[in-house]
């Protein structure tokens, strides 16, 4: 397996969209609904310990 650090969030959204990466981390919430919308992905929510929701 091999991580690849990509700090800038719209690099990261496009990198999913090519299909480069096979996950990613820290979905800004500006491209979510669009992943949401998109049969492609999968979310898999995880809990944040200590925020409330």
């Amino acid at each position: 397996m091999t991580f690849q650090i990509v700090p800038n969030a719209q690099s990261r959204f496009s990198q999913l969209m090519t299909g480069q990466p096979e996950g990613m981390n820290q979905t800004p919430g500006v491209y979510w609904n669009s992943l949401k919308s998109n049969s492609k992905f999968e979310q898999l929510p995880v809990p944040v310990s200590g925020l409330m929701l």
